[in-house]
């Protein structure tokens, strides 16, 4: 059950990070593409939604699991960084 949670937490965090480099707006510039508006808002929420499961983690006291998802956000960021955005 540690395992799935860990899972589920990884999932979410690397779709918050993939949503939130898609709407970026000087990787879109760079990249040639249209500008997307996203509001402050939704900016600080998609950043809460990246680290709320790893402070989920640490509070049900999954201190291994939170290493995994650390690991694993931190390896995911690096592979959004290197492509390039998609015209969403």
């Amino acid at each position: 059950m540690i395992l799935v949670g860990t899972i589920v937490a990884t999932l979410v965090s690397t779709f918050a990070i993939w949503l939130s480099s898609q709407r970026d707006p000087k990787r879109r510039r760079v990249a040639g593409l249209k500008k997307v508006e996203t509001s402050p808002l939704a900016r600080w929420g998609l950043l809460a939604l990246s680290f709320a499961p790893g402070a989920i983690l640490l509070a049900i006291g999954n201190i291994s699991g939170f290493i995994c998802w650390f690991a694993a956000i931190t390896v995911t960021g690096w592979i959004v960084a290197v492509r390039r955005p998609s015209a969403v």
